[in-house]
C-alpha cells in the first residue's frame, strides 16, 4: 500500500478522534515514505504521530516526535519551513511555560517569519498553536489574532475547530470582550456532540454574563453548571457565584443558603489553600449580609492570612485585597486600608497586571480607586495636600491601566459597556484635579481638567470618525474598504435581528444567525488584520491619557463663539468654557432633583395638550425652564453675552433643547410663547459630541453648491413594502423640499423618485443634503436605526440602515435630516447621546441639523424655509436655525408657538458656512447687468 493512501487513511482516522488506530496508520506510512527515500513525507507522518499522541494527552510522545523532526529535518522548501516551524512552537507550547517566557521575542518573530504554510489544515493548525503560545505568554491581542485566523479555516478536524472556538472566547473573556466571549462559548453549545463539557460552558457564560452585570442570565448558567459540577470541588465556586447572583437581584435567603452550600463544600477540600479562601469568604459574604461586621472583618482577615501564608492563585490574593481594604474603608479604618493597599501595590507596581487574569485585573482597578478614595477621605480629615497630590498620582495609574485595556477591545458593544467603569474612575479623577486646581491654582491641573474630560467623551464616536478617515486617507485598496464596509453591515445586520427581531423567531434560526456573527465578526477580525499589516500606515485610534487634544481649543473658535462644556458628577456639574481669549471651570452643586427637572422639562415640550396654555402648566414650564438655565448658564452668564454657543453636553445633558431656556421668571404670564425671554432670542446653539469636532480641518469649497432632496411618498410605500409597519403620508415634505430649490441649484425626488439607490447615487456629489421623511429608531444598536425611502423595483422596504453608512465618503457640508426623531436616542455613559446622525459624521459629513422629536410636517415646512432662506444668504447653519426659529415665532400661527413644533431642530457638529449663492431662479438676469455694466463703461469713456 502506497504511502499516500496510508496517509488519508490516517487522516480518515485521526478526523474520526480515532487516535490509536491513526497512529498505525501514519506509522506504517513513515516507513513506507523511509522506504522509498521521501524525507519530507516522512517528518510529516512523525509530525501527524505526535499530534495524536497530543490528542491523547500523551505530552511526553508527542514531545519526542516533534523534537525529532526540529532537530533532524533540514527545511529547503517553504513546505519543508511549514512543517519545521509548526513543529518547533508545539515543542514550545508543550513544554513548560518557563522556558516559553525565556525565548526572546525577536527569535519568535523568526519563527513566524519563516513559517510557511503546507495545506488548511497544517495552516489551521499553525495558527491554533501561535495563539497557544502568546496565550501562554499572556500576550492576549496576539493570542486573539491568531485564534481568529484559525477559526477562519475550515477543515474536517472537529477537535481543532472547537478548541479553535474555545480559547478564542477564553482570550476575549481575558480581554473584557464579554459580549464576544458569550458569543463564542454559545456557538459551541449550539454544536452536536461538542467533545468540551457543557457545564464548563454553561460556567463561563454565567461569569461572562455577571461580568456585565446581567444577573439573571449568569443566574440561569451557573444554575445550568451546578447540574454537571455535583458532587465535586469545583461545585464551592459555582455556588459562590449563585449566591453573588442571588445577593445582587435581591434575593437574601436564596444567597445566604448559596454560600453556605459553598462553604459546606470548600471545608471538604481544606488542605488546598484556594478553597479555603472561597470558605472563609463565603463566611465573610455571609455575615455581611446578615449585617454582623466585627464576623465579616474575621473572617475576611482569615482569608488574607492564608493568601500571605500560602501558594494561592493571583486572583484570589487580589480579591481579598479589595474587598477587606473597601471593609476597612466603610468602617472608618482608614490606617488600616492604607497600609493594606499601599503595601499589595507596591510588590506589584512592576507586575503587567492588565496581562492577568481579567477577573484579577477586576479587582486591581478596584484596589487602585480604593487606594485614591482613602487619600480623598485623609484629605477631607486632615486638610493635607500631600494626601490630595497622592490621590491623583493613583487616578493616573487607574486610568492608564483602565485605558490600556480598554484599547484592546475590538467590540463596540462591550467597549460601550465598559466605558461606564472607566467613566466612574474618570469622575474621581476630575474631581481631585479639581480640588488641586482649586486650592493651588496651577495651570498643571486645569489641563488635567480637559485631559480627564475628552477622555470621557464619544470615545466609540472619536474611533469611528478616525477609522472612517484612515481608510480612505491612508491608501488603503477600495476593495478592501468595499470588502470591510460589507462585514461590518453584515454584524450589523445580524445583531439587529437577535437584539431585536428574536421573540419572532425559532430557536434553530436564532442558533444559524448566533453562528453566522460568530463567523463573521472573524472574518472582519481577519480582514482588518490584512489592512494593517498591507497598509504601515494604517493607525486605530486609541484611547490614552497622552491621545488628548494637542492644540489649543481657542485657536479654533470665532471670535464670536463660546465652547461650553459639561461635565456631570453624582453631585456637581463642572462647566469648562473657552473663548478667544478666556479658559474657565466653573462648579454648580447639585441636588437630587437636577435629572428629573432635565427630564419633566423635556416631557413638557415633547407632549403638549390642550393645557399648556393653562395658568398651572405654564407655571410649572417656566419654573422646570429657570431653574435649568440658573443652573446650566446663568453662572457663565457675562462670557456667553452675545456669543454663539457651541455645547458638548454630558449624559442626561443632552437631552436639554437649550433654546427653550428662559433666561427670566419676569414677565407677563399673558404673553404668547413668542414674547417669552427664550435663551433662543440672544444666543444660537450647535452641538458638539466631543472637542475633535471642533478641530478638524474643513474641506475647501466648490463654486456652486448643489443641493439634492428626498420627499417619499407613503402612500405607495404602504401599498407595495414588505414591511409590517404603516407610515403616515407627509404632505407637507415635498413642498419643504420643492421650496429649498427656490435658493439652491439642484435636484428634487419627490414621491415613486426618492428611492434608496437615488441616495446612494448622489451620496458622493451633493454639498447640502435633505431629507424629509419617517424613520425607525433602535435605541439598542442606532447603527441599526432606519431611513424610510420609497419603495423601488430592485427594493421591497425602502429602508437604508444607518451602518450602510460605513465605507461611504460623502462630500456633503451639511446634511438636514427633517424626519422624526433624527436627533434623539439612547444616553450611553462615557458615550453620549447614540442618535442617527452618528453615520453621517463616520462618512465625512461635519453638519447635521437633525430632530430630537417628532415634529409636525407642516410647522417643519415652515421653520426649514426660513432656514434655507437664510442658509442662502451665507449666514453659517447655527444662526440660519436661531433666525428661522425666531421668524417662525414672528409669523407663524400663534397655536404653533409652543417650542414642541419649533424646538426639535438642533445643529449638530460644526456649524457649515456655505457661501453665499445667487438663487437658481433669478440666473437669467445675470447677462442683463452684464450687458449694463458694459454699457456704462463704454459710457463714461
Amino acid at each position: 500500500m502506497s504511502y499516500e493512501h496510508l496517509h488519508s487513511k490516517g487522516d480518515s482516522f485521526l478526523f474520526a478522534n480515532n487516535f490509536d488506530e491513526a497512529i498505525v496508520a501514519f506509522e506504517e506510512a513513515r516507513i513506507e515514505a523511509d522506504q522509498q527515500g521521501n524525507s519530507f513525507e516522512y517528518f510529516l507522518q512523525t509530525y501527524k504521530i505526535g499530534y495524536c499522541y497530543f490528542r491523547q494527552n500523551e505530552n511526553f510522545l508527542a514531545l519526542a516526535h516533534f523534537t525529532q523532526i526540529s532537530l533532524m529535518y533540514s527545511p529547503k522548501t517553504p513546505e519543508d519551513s511549514a512543517l519545521y516551524y509548526l513543529s518547533f512552537l508545539e515543542e514550545l507550547v508543550i513544554t513548560q511555560k518557563a522556558i516559553i517566557e525565556k525565548f526572546s521575542e525577536k527569535e519568535l518573530e523568526n519563527i513566524i517569519a519563516k513559517g510557511g504554510y503546507l495545506n488548511s489544515h497544517l495552516r489551521k493548525r499553525y495558527m491554533y498553536v501561535l495563539g497557544g503560545f502568546f496565550m501562554q505568554r499572556l500576550e492576549y491581542p496576539a493570542a486573539k489574532a491568531n485564534f481568529q485566523e484559525s477559526v477562519n479555516i475550515k477543515t474536517k478536524d472537529t477537535f481543532l475547530e472547537e478548541n479553535s472556538w474555545y480559547y478564542l472566547g477564553w482570550v476575549y473573556e481575558q480581554l473584557m470582550e464579554h459580549n464576544r466571549a458569550i458569543e463564542c462559548y454559545g456557538y459551541l453549545l449550539s454544536r452536536p456532540l461538542s467533545h468540551i463539557k457543557p457545564e464548563l460552558l454553561y460556567y463561563y457564560l454565567g461569569n461572562n454574563y455577571s461580568l456585565l452585570k446581567q444577573w439573571q442570565p449568569a443566574l440561569q448558567y451557573f444554575t445550568a453548571s451546578i447540574e454537571g459540577y455535583q458532587g465535586t470541588k469545583y461545585a464551592s465556586s459555582v455556588y459562590m457565584e449563585l449566591g453573588n447572583c442571588y445577593k445582587r437581584l435581591g434575593r437574601i435567603a436564596e444567597a445566604e443558603e448559596k454560600f453556605m452550600q459553598a462553604l459546606n463544600i470548600a471545608e471538604e477540600y481544606r488542605e488546598e489553600p484556594e478553597f479555603l479562601v472561597i470558605a472563609n469568604l463565603s463566611l465573610g459574604y455571609l455575615y455581611k449580609l446578615q449585617g454582623k461586621r466585627s464576623l465579616t472583618k474575621k473572617y475576611y482577615e482569615l482569608a488574607h492570612d492564608i493568601t500571605i501564608r500560602e501558594s494561592v492563585e493571583f486572583v484570589y490574593t487580589i480579591q481579598v485585597i479589595d474587598l477587606l481594604a473597601s471593609y476597612y474603608y466603610e468602617v472608618g479604618e482608614l490606617s488600616k486600608a492604607l497600609k493594606l493597599v499601599n503595601s499589595f501595590l507596591e510588590k506589584h507596581k512592576e507586575t503587567p497586571l492588565w496581562n492577568e487574569n481579567n477577573t484579577a485585573f477586576n479587582y486591581y482597578i478596584n484596589v487602585l480607586a480604593d487606594q485614591s478614595e482613602i487619600y480623598v477621605k485623609q484629605w477631607e480629615n486632615t486638610k493635607q495636600l500631600d494626601n490630595l497630590e497622592k490621590a491623583l498620582q493613583s487616578c493616573s495609574r487607574l486610568i492608564d491601566e483602565s485605558l490600556r485595556w480598554y484599547n484592546n477591545l475590538s467590540s463596540e458593544k462591550t467597549k460601550l459597556y465598559y466605558q461606564s467603569k472607566i467613566r466612574s474612575n474618570l469622575e474621581l479623577s476630575f474631581e481631585i484635579a479639581y480640588s488641586l486646581y482649586e486650592v493651588t491654582g496651577k495651570e498643571m491641573y486645569f489641563r488635567k481638567l480637559i485631559e480627564y474630560d475628552e477622555l470621557s467623551k464619544s470615545n466609540i464616536f472619536k474611533a469611528n470618525l478616525n477609522r472612517n478617515q484612515t481608510l480612505v486617507s491612508q491608501g488603503v485598496s477600495s476593495e478592501l474598504i468595499r470588502r470591510e464596509s460589507e462585514l461590518r453591515q453584515q454584524t450589523s445586520r445580524i445583531r439587529y435581528y437577535l437584539n431585536e427581531k428574536s421573540s419572532v423567531l425559532n430557536d434553530s434560526v436564532i442558533k444559524t444567525l448566533k453562528i453566522e456573527l460568530a463567523e463573521t465578526q472573524s472574518s472582519l477580525d481577519s480582514l482588518m488584520k490584512v489592512i494593517k499589516k498591507g497598509n504601515r500606515n494604517f493607525t486605530d485610534f486609541t484611547l490614552t491619557a497622552e491621545n488628548k487634544i494637542n492644540t489649543n481649543i481657542k485657536d479654533y473658535l470665532l471670535e464670536d463663539q463660546i465652547l461650553i462644556n459639561y461635565f456631570l458628577t453624582k453631585n456637581a456639574l463642572y462647566i469648562l468654557s473657552f473663548d478667544q481669549k478666556v479658559e474657565h471651570i466653573t462648579k454648580v452643586d447639585l441636588e437630587s432633583d437636577f435629572i428629573r427637572d432635565i427630564i419633566k422639562l423635556r416631557n413638557k415640550i415633547m407632549v403638549p395638550s390642550g393645557s399648556y396654555f393653562q395658568a398651572d402648566s405654564l407655571k410649572s414650564f417656566i419654573q422646570l425652564s429657570n431653574s435649568l438655565y440658573i443652573r446650566l448658564l446663568h453662572p457663565i452668564k457675562n462670557q456667553i453675552k452675545g456669543k454663539r454657543l457651541v455645547v458638548i453636553p454630558d449624559k442626561e445633558i443632552n437631552l436639554i433643547p437649550f433654546e427653550v431656556l428662559l433666561t427670566d421668571t419676569i414677565f407677563s404670564r399673558n404673553a404668547g410663547f413668542d414674547q417669552f425671554p427664550f435663551l433662543l432670542h440672544s444666543n444660537s446653539v450647535s452641538v458638539l459630541n466631543t472637542k475633535r469636532q471642533l478641530v478638524q480641518s474643513s474641506r475647501k469649497k466648490i463654486l456652486r453648491t448643489q443641493f439634492v432632496g428626498f420627499a417619499p411618498d407613503y402612500s405607495i410605500h404602504n401599498r407595495k413594502s414588505n414591511n409590517l409597519v404603516q407610515f403616515v403620508s407627509l404632505p407637507g415634505a415635498e413642498k419643504e423640499v420643492i421650496n429649498i430649490k427656490d435658493f439652491y441649484k439642484g435636484k428634487a425626488y419627490l414621491e415613486k423618485e426618492a428611492t434608496k439607490e437615488a441616495f446612494m447615487r448622489n451620496a458622493t456629489k451633493a454639498d447640502i443634503m435633505h431629507l424629509a421623511m419617517h424613520t425607525n429608531l433602535s435605541d439598542m444598536d442606532p447603527m441599526n436605526s432606519q431611513l424610510v425611502f420609497s419603495v423601488s423595483k430592485n427594493d421591497s422596504t425602502g429602508l437604508f440602515y444607518t451602518w450602510e453608512l460605513y465605507g461611504t465618503h460623502m462630500n456633503a457640508d451639511l446634511v438636514v435630516l427633517s424626519a422624526c426623531n433624527t436627533g434623539s436616542g439612547e444616553i450611553s455613559s462615557g458615550e453620549g447621546l447614540l442618535n442617527l446622525t452618528r453615520g453621517f459624521f463616520y462618512s465625512g459629513v461635519q453638519n447635521v441639523v437633525a430632530t430630537q422629536w417628532a415634529v409636525t410636517d407642516g410647522a417643519s415646512a415652515s421653520l426649514v424655509n426660513y432656514f434655507y432662506k437664510n442658509l442662502a444668504e451665507g449666514v453659517p447653519a447655527d444662526l440660519s436655525l436661531q433666525q428661522a426659529k425666531i421668524e417662525f415665532l414672528q409669523k407663524e400661527d400663534p397655536l404653533k408657538h409652543h417650542p414642541y413644533f419649533w424646538a426639535g431642530y438642533v445643529s449638530f457638529g460644526k456649524p457649515a458656512t456655505l457661501s453665499a449663492h445667487i438663487p437658481f431662479k433669478w440666473l437669467w438676469i445675470l447677462p442683463i447687468l452684464l450687458i449694463v455694466a458694459v454699457y456704462l463703461k463704454i459710457k463714461k469713456r
